[in-house]
């Protein structure tokens, strides 16, 4: 961890204690435990994993960003657990405010997985492979990034057929449907909702991205669904 490196030092031992203290507090956060607090640590981890890390494939990029969105909100909490119902605070001035900044925050972040899924579409129409419909052959034939080969002897028989482009095409008009999803109505979001953790879990099945995955899923959560008393 970079920001952890700061405080110990550059050693297996005290990295690895500073690694455990990262899980600890992560579990915290997850716990609902004084949003106040474990809202910033929770960036924090986040930035020092994005900053410091070797091997990397986008989903801690994402985390960053929008664990930094949401410090605004998790401040302005003044909940003690984040699972107790808000409705009793919601009478005070300080409440209204407490909301507003919540809205806002949230507009951003819907705001910003918008734009991941509509460069994600857009950017692959320039590369020639996305055009022609074979860039999932190439992908998925890749001998050390594709697939594995427990599941590359079933997916052959589709990659070498001509649906190779129709499941490329749709890889890249799924995309642009998440985009719009910033624009839909509540009754067509469960559905983007769904596809788009189809999407990412099958990803996460060829080509092992499982981090990136959670991470997605969690973006889709925060994009697609409605935030209750906010």
């Amino acid at each position: 961890f970079y920001s952890s490196g700061l405080l110990v030092p550059a050693d297996y031992f005290y990295l690895n204690v500073a690694k455990w203290i990262a899980i600890i507090i992560l579990l915290i956060t997850a716990s609902g435990w004084r949003p106040r607090i474990t809202g910033i640590l929770h960036w924090w981890i986040a930035f020092s994993l994005q900053t410091s890390a070797v091997t990397l494939d986008g989903g801690e990029q994402v985390a960053q960003v929008l664990t930094f969105l949401m410090i605004p909100i998790t401040l302005t909490d003044p909940r003690k657990w984040h699972w107790e119902s808000i409705k009793k605070y919601d009478h005070s001035i300080k409440a209204l405010h407490a909301r507003v900044v919540a809205l806002v925050c949230f507009g951003c972040i819907r705001f910003q997985v918008s734009i991941i899924y509509f460069h994600a579409a857009v950017a692959k129409y320039f590369r020639e492979e996305w055009i022609d419909g074979t860039a999932l052959y190439y992908y998925l034939s890749d001998p050390m990034l594709g697939l594995p080969n427990f599941i590359k002897k079933f997916a052959d028989p589709i990659l070498t057929s001509p649906l190779v482009a129709f499941f490329t095409w749709g890889t890249t008009v799924l995309e642009l449907f998440l985009f719009l999803g910033l624009f839909a109505k509540d009754k067509w979001k469960k559905p983007l909702l769904i596809s788009g953790f189809i999407l990412h879990g099958l990803i996460a099945i060829m080509l092992g991205l499982i981090s990136f995955a959670i991470i997605m899923f969690a973006a889709l959560i925060l994009y697609l669904t409605h935030i209750p008393h906010v």
